[in-house]
């Protein structure tokens, strides 16, 4: 387990300047500072997580001086990492959220978001997106060790949407290879849990990231490593690799919405 401590913040809420194409924000909101969920490919996970102390009494000054707009919830880390359990920030602030009328749209790979569903239900204008990379059970508990595996996420998103709640699949990040092995499947399987969308957006490596990324690579699936080393000579996908056009075959084939992210 990392090692968890409590912070002050000046505040919350983050003002989007340019037009948020994937989530459709106006604000961000991260109970945390850094993730425990431990992914691989992530430049969140760290060894101390921080913890918004005051978070709620903070975000019910910062809305009182809102116009409105919509919030985004685990814009930069899940808001329903594991510490959540324990401390139930995130339960706190959707609290506030709710009580101002303000929308808001969470962004987890966390079945915890469950244990929540009665209170997301007491919003008028909430929106989940449950991200995934892979189907793939074995790949997804190495790479992501401590979020919930694929079929908790789908039934995570089939919950939500028995409650009538709007929610989405986001193929985030698209892991090249690895995602392409079980597209089709990741796509239809939201669509049957009730996902009313898909978003997605390409992993970028870079730096210490790319090292741990690349380690976890070569231990457990080496057969995949010179095709990484390859693509991400500069940290970024080149423009010759793609899953636009099948994701938008899949989606018309399905039935489902879509909306290209970009990279990460």
């Amino acid at each position: 387990m990392p090692d968890y401590k409590w912070i002050s913040c000046k505040t919350l809420l983050n003002k989007i300047t340019n037009k948020d194409r994937l989530f459709q924000g106006d604000y961000t909101l991260d109970p945390y500072q850094k993730c425990d969920l431990g992914c691989r490919y992530c430049d969140a996970s760290e060894d101390t997580v921080y913890i918004k102390s005051s978070a709620a009494e903070l975000l019910k000054k910062e809305v009182a001086e809102m116009d409105g707009g919509t919030v985004i919830v685990g814009s930069t880390v899940d808001p329903y990492q594991r510490v959540e359990k324990k401390e139930r920030i995130t339960r706190k602030l959707l609290w506030v959220l709710i009580d101002h009328g303000l929308p808001f749209h969470i962004l987890t790979k966390s079945d915890l978001i469950l244990r929540d569903l009665s209170l997301i239900t007491e919003s008028k204008d909430a929106r989940v997106t449950v991200s995934l990379s892979t189907t793939n059970k074995k790949i997804a508990e190495t790479l992501e060790p401590y979020a919930s595996s694929p079929e908790e996420r789908f039934n995570a998103i089939k919950k939500l949407s028995e409650k009538n709640v709007r929610v989405g699949a986001a193929i985030m990040p698209v892991l090249p290879m690895i995602t392409d092995e079980s597209l089709e499947e990741i796509i239809w399987m939201a669509k049957n849990a009730g996902a009313e969308y898909i978003v997605y957006a390409y992993l970028e490596l870079k730096g210490e990231q790319k090292k741990r990324f690349f380690s976890t690579i070569e231990r457990y699936f080496p057969g995949y490593l010179e095709g990484y080393k390859h693509l991400y000579g500069q940290g970024y996908l080149p423009l010759n690799y793609t899953l636009d056009d099948k994701i938008r075959v899949y989606c018309d084939k399905y039935n489902i919405n879509t909306v290209f992210g970009g990279n990460l």
